[in-house]
């Protein structure tokens, strides 16, 4: 669908258009954040049937390793509460609901959103605390 409406570009060709002065209407560049395994799984063979250009921007520090990126670390601590109710004051969360999985969704949206003012130490230390309620 998107090849039918759009012109889908590289990000390379996208820079240079750019650079050249602008990009006719309708173009798209096609880009994956963080790297997924999934991006490779899904996305790619979809992307080489249609012979689409893509990026994937890889989040290296975290190759081989068990880690994981701090936003998955905060949905998976929402997905997992054990209790169906969150008060997490720091973030001005008082008594907000966790008893399904929409609302647990929610939940972490707004404290995504939050966390993202503060630099990295510091959403971490707000991460760690919130793993601990």
């Amino acid at each position: 669908m998107i090849s039918s409406y759009f012109r889908v570009i590289s990000l390379e060709h996208l820079l240079e258009e750019i650079n050249r002065g602008g990009l006719p209407a309708r173009t798209v560049c096609i880009t994956f954040d963080d790297g997924y395994q999934d991006n490779f799984e899904y996305a790619f063979p979809i992307l080489r049937h249609y012979n689409l250009p893509a990026t994937i921007f890889l989040t290296t520090d975290l190759i081989d390793t068990k880690e994981m990126l701090w936003h998955d670390i905060v949905l998976q601590t929402i997905k997992g509460a054990k209790n169906s109710i969150l008060d997490f004051e720091k973030a001005n969360i008082k008594n907000l609901n966790l008893k399904n999985d929409e609302t647990r969704r929610q939940v972490a949206i707004v404290i995504l959103q939050w966390l993202k003012q503060f630099p990295p130490d510091e959403r971490d230390d707000f991460i760690q605390e919130l793993m601990h309620r």
